[in-house]
Order: C-alpha cells, then structure tokens, then sequence
C-alpha cells in the first residue's frame, strides 16, 4: 500500500510539471503545436444605450516546418450578436471580419523567441454594422521570452486598407498586445489586453486601452490538454462605441506532438 501511494504522488507530481510546461508553450504565440483556441467575449455597456455584445473567436493555430523555420499560421474567425448601442441601429447576428496572420519563426529559438510575417483582415462581415467592408493588410510581429515561471512578451501589428467597399471608413490601425503570465503545477495568472490606436480617429477616439487580468489552469479531458482562461478588462480609455469592460472565457484545445 506505501508503494502504491508513492508511486500515485510520484505520477501527480510529474503530471502537474508536465502541465505547467504545456501552459507556457500554450501562452507562446509561435509553439510548434496544433491548437484550437474557442474564445467567448462578453461585453458591456456599449455607446449611448449601454448596450450589451457577444462574441464567438475560433483561433485555429496550424504549424508548418520549411526547413530550419516554422511558418505558424493563425487565424481569428469571429461570429458576433450585438444589442444597437445607439438608437435607430437594429440588433445584429452575423459573421466579423477575419483575420489571418504569418509568423515566420526559426525553428530552433534563442533566448528571445521570435516570429515576423504579414497580417491580412479579410471583409468577411455579414452586416455593415459588425465590422468594415475593406480589404487591410500590415506587418506583424511577436517576441517572447520563458524565465522560470513567467511567460512574457508582445505581439503588434498594423493594418493599412488596400481594397474595398470606396464608401467604407479607411484602416489604418495600431494594436500592441502585452502577455504576462505567472504559471504555478496547478494555474497560472496572466493579463493579455491588446491596446490599438486608430490613426482615422479623433483624438479623444483613437485609443483603446484596457486593464485587468484572469487566472486559468491545463487539465485533461481524456486524452486531451484543454487550457482554461477567465478574465475581465476595463478599458481605461476607449471610443464612445466601445464596451465600458468585458469578460473573456477561452477554451483552447491543445494538440501536442
């Protein structure tokens, strides 16, 4: 019976190592490994009617080795339902734009992990009022780095319209996420906002700052490493359109090799 209760702590103490290890090669943009993250966005008190938003992200990340690089394709397909925020807007159900990115990333990083390629929004949407009717392509580009615990980097981005609808607002458009992540055997802590500024804005439109943070976990459903995440931001300054906070729950399912 001693042996068979060392043995069972032994497998926990190496199960829940291993699971740390895979939350911060999920917290890397640029891991080699297949994942599919399901996001559900919750906002609030949106424009004039406070009103309420919901979005569903797919966010399949798909790996291809080309020699000594990996090209990490990744993809955000957001399906929304919005309340109108302003009086005279109807409610809406539909499809956003999506967007794809192209890290190019050495296969074997250094100390900093790094990835550099293009980013294209695709005029995907169903309805003029979920999203713009232009074509926007920029460059993109993330870099990281794992000490012990911590997982932190930036990933930025800049979209210039080439394309579209000549009626629809122009794009050009600056984003900058910051990740931090404390990872513990059993979850882990992380603040991830992205803060944009819209340079066909206003000034006291163009940026959106949000603050806050989550907490999230890898577990097992069978077979299968699923990472966790609940968060909420404020946006400490946004557009009068914008949400005045949001709430995030993801569910990524992870494919390690």
């Amino acid at each position: 019976m001693t042996i068979g209760l060392l043995s069972m702590l032994a497998a926990a103490v190496v199960r829940a190592g291993g699971e740390e290890a895979l939350a911060k090669k999920s917290q890397n943009p640029v891991a080699d490994m297949i994942s599919l993250p399901i996001k559900n966005k919750f906002n609030f008190d949106r424009g004039e009617e406070n009103a309420f938003a919901f979005e569903l992200e797919l966010q399949p990340v798909v790996p291809v080795h080309l020699g000594e690089w990996n090209l990490i394709n990744r993809f955000i397909i957001p399906v929304a339902y919005q309340e109108p925020a302003y009086e005279g807007l109807n409610y809406e159900f539909g499809l956003k734009n999506i967007t794809y990115q192209a890290f190019f990333s050495p296969k074997e990083p250094g100390s900093i992990i790094w990835g550099l390629g293009p980013a294209i929004i695709m005029p995907t949407n169903t309805a003029n009022s979920l999203d713009n009717d232009k074509w926007a392509a920029g460059p993109a580009a993330v870099a990281l780095a794992i000490r012990g615990k911590w997982v932190g980097g930036v990933l930025a981005q800049h979209f210039w319209d080439f394309a579209g609808d000549d009626d629809a607002a122009d794009v050009d458009l600056s984003s900058l996420q910051y990740f931090i992540n404390y990872n513990t055997p059993d979850y882990y802590i992380s603040t991830s906002p992205t803060v944009t500024y819209n340079w066909e804005a206003d000034s006291d439109e163009a940026w959106t700052i949000p603050v806050g943070g989550g907490i999230g976990k890898v577990m097992r459903f069978g077979e299968t490493p699923v990472d966790m995440r609940m968060s909420a931001y404020w946006n400490a300054e946004a557009p009068e359109s914008a949400p005045d906070w949001f709430a995030e729950f993801q569910v990524k399912l992870l494919f390690p090799k």
